[in-house]
């Protein structure tokens, strides 16, 4: 039991330093109102919002196949309830009819449900193809940026040295003349 603790512990250790460097994911909404950086950023920002909507309306879709669904079972209940009370053949075939209607509630449900997965993982598809454009010409512009200083440096470097060097020539071409 000792050894179990120990390594349970070890684990907990590694997830912690896994997660402790990751900066938490942007919010679709987030980037979905992100300025534009280039024409590719601004297509997968335009996909990204129409995957928002789809999802938002697969979300309230859901709600409203939970909220049958729950009627639904209320539904059976109170049949059975009646059914139990009235024992009259009309009163079991309620219980069938409300039975059959809870079936088709849940599976209504279960479909909704599959469709709104569906359309988060789209979210989240399109929200990782925005921030790689960004992300992108964010590397692009430092790239940019590094080389630039790089190449002023070497450039004030040379026009130094050739202003150094002319003022070494003057001085022998006075020391001759002299």
């Amino acid at each position: 039991m000792v050894k179990k603790k120990a390594v349970k512990a070890k684990t907990a250790v590694k997830a912690k330093a896994k997660t402790k460097g990751r900066r938490p994911a942007p919010s679709p909404k987030s980037v979905a109102a992100a300025k534009p950086v280039n024409k590719a950023h601004e297509s997968a920002l335009k996909i990204v919002a129409t995957s928002l909507k789809a999802a938002e309306t697969a979300k309230a879709k859901v709600s409203a196949a939970e909220a049958k669904a729950v009627a639904a079972k209320a539904k059976v209940a109170a049949s059975v309830k009646a059914a139990a009370q009235k024992k009259t053949a009309a009163a079991k075939r309620a219980v069938v009819t409300a039975r059959a209607a809870a079936q088709k509630a849940r599976a209504v449900l279960a479909a909704e449900r599959a469709k709104a997965s569906q359309a988060e993982k789209a979210v989240k598809a399109a929200v990782s193809t925005a921030e790689l454009h960004r992300k992108k010409e964010d590397a692009k512009n430092k790239a940019i940026a590094a080389f630039v200083a790089k190449w002023e440096k070497a450039y004030d470097r040379a026009a130094a040295k050739k202003a150094r060097g002319t003022k070494k020539r003057r001085r022998v071409v006075r020391k001759k003349a002299a």
